[in-house]
């Protein structure tokens, strides 16, 4: 089987990384990375773990692979993003200048713990 690699957002909101990151797909993980799932990806030189999300699959390189990381793992519990609002964010990004973090931020749907009622009595 041919080798994935995936398109990744970092979630950190600064001008000098907001643009796709590729990271490998190891092979325990090639079912549950979609485009829109939430994943934590090793970043920087200390390789401390950083919350992402995929905006693109592919079976082709874009940066060369020794320097290439690979996927640690999928949040299960976090809430997938569609297509549609990756295209939707991208767009914002482009037509008011913020950061795609930020676009995805605001089109992410919030995932919210709600609390259960309690009888008095």
């Amino acid at each position: 089987m041919a080798e994935q690699y995936a398109d990744i957002i970092i979630d950190i909101s600064h001008e000098k990384v907001d643009r796709v990151f590729q990271y490998r797909i190891p092979e325990a993980l090639a079912g549950e990375v979609t485009v829109g799932a939430q994943v934590d990806i090793p970043f920087g030189q200390g390789n401390s773990l950083r919350k992402g999300y995929v905006v693109g699959l592919t079976g082709t390189l874009s940066y060369p692979a020794e320097k290439l990381k690979e996927i640690s793992a999928v949040r299960k519990e976090a809430v997938s993003v569609q297509s549609q609002l990756i295209k939707l964010a991208w767009w914002m990004k482009e037509q008011y200048g913020s950061t795609m973090n930020q676009a995805l931020k605001t089109v992410l749907p919030v995932k919210q713990k709600v609390a259960g009622r309690r009888e008095k009595r």
